[in-house]
């Protein structure tokens, strides 16, 4: 009797409370529709990730996880702007991307910083899984 009240509390927990079988972890996303070079999302097992911008050049760092189809990335910058920084990191930019059909298809992007949301899909804005 315990271990049917283990087994379907486990099976709640996992039907009920969102968590996923959208498994990321350490896998490598390109785009190439953008500035004629590879930008790349890197998901690592730990639940951070690596946002790498060709355009720029810059690589930041960030947090992920996952809802049903839905990936969602905190980008982190530093908070180097403030004059006394500390070095410190703070959330800057929150991506979401639906999965569908093997692409990542950003839907949402915030801005933190300026207070800023655009909502839409943005076909230059899609990722695909490296090989």
């Amino acid at each position: 009797m315990s271990l049917l009240f283990t087994f379907l509390v486990l099976a709640c927990h996992i039907g009920c409370c969102g968590q996923s079988s959208l498994s990321l972890e350490n896998t490598i996303w390109v785009n190439n529709k953008i500035d004629n070079c590879i930008s790349e999302l890197q998901f690592r097992d730990s639940g951070e990730c690596m946002i790498y911008y060709c355009g720029l050049d810059e690589t930041f760092s960030g947090k992920y996880f996952t809802k049903s189809d839905t990936v969602v990335i905190e980008e982190y910058h530093l908070k180097s702007e403030i004059p006394g920084s500390t070095g410190e990191k703070e959330v800057r930019f929150v991506f979401k991307y639906l999965l569908e059909e093997g692409i990542l298809k950003l839907f949402y992007y915030q801005d933190l910083k300026y207070d800023y949301t655009r909502e839409g899909f943005d076909e230059s804005l899609q990722y695909t899984k490296k090989q």
